[in-house]
């Protein structure tokens, strides 16, 4: 792994970095190897979707259901969403089919897999890919976005409009917060660079920065 010769940024975040960069460098010491680890990852350990209230409609139907702008048509069952009125918030798109839709985990499986949640057990893997507590955690997206979008973290993949970038960003850093997931320097550099570029400041704060340093960075 290389080591960074990045600036270490202060608790405050206040002061002005050079060129906006704010980089947090790697460790060389106890370190998880993410090229070894990748292997892990398998989707059918992440078990999804489920039904974990028992009422006929699995995680996908329930944020479905949760998202649409209007009470939805369901299938004569109830089980089943069968059209309703979603925007995708990366696009700013109505859709009206839930064909037209799947629902995304905002923090992909595969990356939160790689930021450690590889060593997570059945159950918690299980949890995070049904999670509904929180509705920023699963979102209801076009297809066609979901596919470009993959498993990639902020560095590699971001919406096109600017308050589509400023509402992923944050959601990106208070979703692996919440988590404990790690971060590459890559993540951080660009998430600064994106809560600068939408509040016109260092908006991290310095419990925010505390709890990112304390998770070990990865190779990318």
């Amino acid at each position: 792994m290389k080591k960074s010769t990045s600036i270490l940024c202060g608790a405050a975040l206040t002061l002005s970095l050079m060129g906006g960069w704010c980089l947090i460098p790697s460790y060389a010491d106890g370190i998880d190897s993410t090229r070894a680890k990748i292997f892990a990852y398998a989707r059918k350990n992440w078990s999804h979707w489920s039904d974990s209230d028992k009422d006929c409609r699995d995680t996908r139907q329930e944020v479905l259901l949760a998202e649409s702008l209007v009470p939805p048509i369901m299938s004569k069952d109830g089980c089943k969403v069968l059209a309703g009125l979603w925007r995708d918030p990366y696009t700013g798109k109505i859709w009206v089919d839930p064909g037209e839709l799947d629902v995304d985990h905002t923090i992909p499986l595969k990356l939160a897999a790689i930021s450690g949640g590889w060593k997570w057990t059945k159950e918690k893997k299980k949890d995070y890919a049904n999670y509904l507590k929180d509705p920023d955690h699963l979102i209801a997206i076009h297809l066609g976005i979901n596919r470009s979008k993959g498993g990639k973290s902020i560095d590699q993949w971001q919406p096109v409009g600017a308050a589509a970038r400023c509402w992923y960003a944050h959601v990106y850093l208070k979703i692996k917060r919440q988590w404990e997931l790690s971060w590459t320097e890559s993540e951080v550099n660009q998430l600064t660079q994106e809560l600068y570029r939408c509040t016109g400041q260092w908006v991290l704060t310095s419990d925010q920065l505390k709890d990112i340093l304390k998770m070990r960075t990865r190779d990318d």
